[in-house]
């Protein structure tokens, strides 16, 4: 239950007018990062996937769409830590710091290939 509650209440967190401008349903953003989340190796040092908040975003890089991720550990409040959380690009948060409490992930969603997969540094 709590489970369900979590997803709906992380489906409110999406940005609408982003998604459907993008031409995506909420639902294959959210199957793209699952699909996704389901193949990634994270880097060495990193903890378990489902420990981080996992934040996501849709860009276009060289004509390619793709899938923007930064994992976040200790970032919202208790009921945001472990959930998929989607907003338009000039929502997604920076950091520049924090080693594997931040993993940065790019994800082309049409071959399905990783394109980026690495730990913030450390300040």
């Amino acid at each position: 239950m709590a489970r369900i509650m979590a997803s709906l209440f992380c489906l409110l967190l999406i940005d609408s007018a982003w998604a459907g401008n993008l031409g995506k349903s909420i639902d294959s953003l959210d199957a793209a990062a699952a699909t996704m989340e389901a193949k990634i190796q994270l880097p060495p040092g990193a903890e378990p996937l489902k420990r981080y908040t996992r934040l996501y975003s849709v860009e276009s890089i060289a004509g390619h769409e793709v899938l923007i991720a930064v994992y976040v550990l200790g970032w919202g409040d208790s009921v945001l830590k472990g959930s998929r959380v989607f907003l338009a690009p000039a929502r997604m948060p920076g950091f520049y710091d924090g080693g594997c409490s931040v993993i940065n992930v790019r994800y082309r969603l049409d071959t399905g290939q990783f394109l980026d997969v690495f730990c913030n540094g450390e300040a």
